[in-house]
């Protein structure tokens, strides 16, 4: 490493807690998504596949085959996709040893008011938004399942708030519900690759939902996903080629604003050694918040620097104006497997160009829709160059103030 001390993460060290962590992941067809199966793979799993066939109880027989070969002693992890999620849901307590079950997409599933499921699973279930489900109920009589059972149909609504969490069900007696998370403008098949319903966004979202919940049932320790995030950025600064050869052949840092970056490895070695690299060492960096997650770290960041040499990757083509520039920058970094895999970064591009004289608020473009006749005051344009700076790196001691730009309201101090 750049400072010549043993890294501290060792991805693999987490893997120790047990001898082997199985997962079974099972389909609707005899073949499967292979980028889904690597990926479970290079998180550390033993993986096997089972296709659907015929459905129905044989199909529970065959994953309970396939789940007695597993040596004794060691547990287990089911991942269904569609179709078999549905009567696997209904046959956890004849799963032993299973320690998770997650559920994509199951067409049918239990009434959740009629159905307990074991305390000892950890289950997650991820469902379409506006999709329609079959609700199988089985009344009871004095405590005792009947034989008949009963299905409707049912839309599913939108979970709460941006995350799409609802509770379907309960775990044992008194236990905890079963989470379950709803996904908007998606249909069935988002988290395969294979099929034409695929949806990136979406199935790295859910992907990373079952991750924790697979990790947790196992009882695997928490990566340090933020050593392996500043290691790598290390070694960019010391060496961006040799930095990038670790890589996987589609890692990609994207820069939003600038549209700047690379979508696989030789482009972005090309990315930190020509572009990003020769302004790095006079740009100044301060973490001002970080939040780590199962696959991700998100970085809030103070940028300042001295425009007085071109940087490329934020002013690019633009010759140096000498002017200070004071920034917020958002960096979102996906981490599989031990390895950044992606990053994109954020930021207020109209504040850089406020802030070098590129762009004059007052000058409002003539035939502007909005800029009527009659005005009783001039027409700007809403943004802002260093304050914004200023008011993340000051909190509540900034002595700014708030919604100046807002007609009618008057500016008033953020603390």
């Amino acid at each position: 490493m750049a400072n010549g001390l043993t890294p501290k993460t060792d991805f693999f060290s987490h893997l120790k807690y047990q001898k082997t962590s199985h997962v079974i992941v099972t389909g609707e067809t005899d073949d499967f998504d292979d980028v889904t199966i690597a990926e479970w793979r290079n998180e550390g799993f033993a993986v096997r596949y089972i296709g659907f066939g015929d459905g129905g109880a044989d199909f529970v027989r065959r994953v309970q085959a396939l789940a007695n070969e597993i040596s004794v002693g060691e547990q287990y992890a089911i991942v269904a996709f569609g179709s078999p999620a549905s009567p696997l849901l209904s046959s956890l307590r004849h799963l032993p040893r299973l320690l998770a079950f997650v559920a994509y997409y199951p067409p049918q599933i239990p009434s959740q008011q009629h159905t307990t499921y074991p305390a000892s699973v950890q289950i997650l279930i991820h469902l379409c938004a506006s999709s329609t489900i079959s609700v199988t109920k089985r009344p009871e009589v004095l405590g005792l399942q009947g034989s008949k059972t009963r299905t409707v149909q049912k839309r599913v609504d939108s979970g709460a708030g941006l995350g799409g969490e609802i509770w379907l069900g309960k775990k044992g007696v008194d236990g905890d519900k079963v989470r379950t998370y709803v996904y908007e403008g998606v249909q069935p098949g988002f988290a395969e690759g294979d099929v034409d319903q695929y949806d990136s966004v979406t199935k790295e979202m859910a992907f990373s939902r079952s991750l924790a919940v697979v990790r947790a049932a196992f009882g695997v320790p928490p990566i340090d996903l933020e050593g392996i995030r500043d290691e790598f950025m290390d070694d960019v600064a010391r060496d961006p080629g040799d930095a990038c050869k670790a890589l996987p052949s589609d890692a990609s840092r994207i820069n939003l604003p600038t549209l700047t970056g690379g979508f696989d490895a030789s482009g972005l070695r090309r990315f930190y050694a020509d572009l990003f690299g020769p302004s790095a060492p006079f740009i100044r960096a301060r973490l001002m918040s970080r939040t780590v997650g199962t696959t991700q770290v998100v970085d809030e960041m103070l940028i300042s620097f001295k425009h007085d040499r071109e940087v490329q990757w934020i002013l690019p083509g633009v010759p140096p104006s000498g002017r200070d520039v004071r920034i917020v920058m958002v960096s979102v970094v996906c981490i599989k497997a031990g390895r950044c895999v992606a990053e994109r970064v954020y930021w207020d591009q109209a504040s850089v160009l406020v802030q070098i004289g590129m762009l004059d608020p007052s000058l409002v473009p003539e035939g502007f829709a909005g800029a009527s006749k009659g005005r009783k005051k001039k027409l700007r344009m809403p943004v802002v160059g260093a304050e914004q700076a200023n008011a993340v790196e000051w909190g509540e001691d900034w002595d700014g103030d708030v919604n100046t730009l807002c007609n009618g309201v008057a500016g008033t101090n953020i603390s």
